[in-house]
């Protein structure tokens, strides 16, 4: 299985690829890399530092009680590749903390600052995404490495390196002992990603289409070829579940014989995780990029739910 360092750098046309062939590697690339907890578990960053095998530094960042943030005077970093582990989902302010973070890193003579986030937030938004960039690009950060952004033009105004990487590797091993007959894409957008998982799995894939119609939003496809067949629907991110859904209800009504789906990024708001068996989905697979409190939103459906940690991305087994 291909590692996150396995992997060059962001394309110059800017198009997002899901790179899987090995280039170079971290360890050669950046000078004494150190991995710095940011707002992020401390199972995280030992789960990483196993990974990759670098030394790491537990978060120097506190909260007062007013709310704002505070950071710990740092050594001198000179010569060191700080790569920062951060999450933008762990407490309130999260950009202000990564901000002061940077900052005292610059203070402190970083030679590189590396930003790693599992899920990108505001990358739904072409303008938000824009934004976003401009503030990481103040904040000195150098490189950003991030997990199955939503948008196919992610940040072209920065100068910063981006690398982006798929989520796949995260869920094929547990995937590996079930048969699947086909891979579905949900809509255009995520065709490659879809006939990446169809290689990689050695099975056939399909694109399903959507159209507005005065009733609502139609999914379709021109030719139905699963019937009989266990179907894996892959995509970036599941919000509401309402493509998902759709998707699921036409796959069966169209012959499939088991539905399932691995998404990288689980938003899950309203109550999508309780329509998973209204719609036909007997298993989701998402990651931990987005943490969850699982026991109260599915409730008596939490086996349907399979959450694997975002940080599998790094290993090289």
């Amino acid at each position: 299985m291909s590692s996150i360092l396995d992997c060059p750098p962001f394309s110059q046309k800017r198009k997002l690829i899901n790179f899987e062939k090995k280039t170079h590697c971290f360890q050669k690339e950046w000078q004494n890399p150190l991995l710095v907890q940011g707002l992020v578990s401390t199972k995280t960053m030992v789960s990483l530092a196993k990974h990759l095998d670098f030394p790491w530094a537990p978060c120097p960042l506190m909260a007062f009680s007013c709310g704002e943030w505070g950071c710990s005077v740092l050594p001198d970093m000179h010569k060191t590749s700080v790569i920062v582990i951060h999450e933008f989902h762990q407490t309130s302010d999260p950009l202000m903390a990564l901000g002061l973070l940077c900052a005292h890193l610059k203070q402190a003579k970083a030679e590189r600052i590396v930003l790693i986030t599992p899920y990108l937030p505001y990358a739904r938004n072409p303008q938000a995404v824009d934004v976003l960039g401009g503030i990481l690009e103040s904040f000195g950060i150098q490189c950003l490495i991030t997990l199955d952004p939503h948008g196919s033009d992610l940040m072209p105004h920065v100068s910063f390196d981006i690398r982006v990487f798929s989520g796949m590797s995260i869920f094929l091993p547990a995937l590996k002992n079930i048969p699947i007959g086909r891979i579905i894409s949900p809509d255009l957008g995520g065709k490659d990603r879809a006939k990446a998982w169809a290689h990689r799995l050695g099975c056939p894939w399909s694109c399903l289409s959507k159209k507005r119609t005065p009733e609502g939003t139609e999914i379709w496809h021109p030719k139905p070829d699963w019937v009989g067949e266990t179907c894996l629907i892959v995509d970036d991110l599941v919000d509401t579940g309402g493509t998902l859904f759709q998707a699921c209800a036409y796959l069966l009504n169209q012959g499939a014989r088991r539905i399932m789906a691995a998404i990288t990024h689980g938003v899950l708001s309203k109550s999508c995780l309780n329509q998973m068996q209204a719609h036909g989905l007997e298993s989701l697979w998402i990651s931990d990029s987005i943490p969850q409190s699982i026991p109260q939103l599915l409730g008596s459906d939490q086996g349907r739910l399979h959450i694997l940690p975002w940080t599998e991305v790094f290993s090289t087994s």
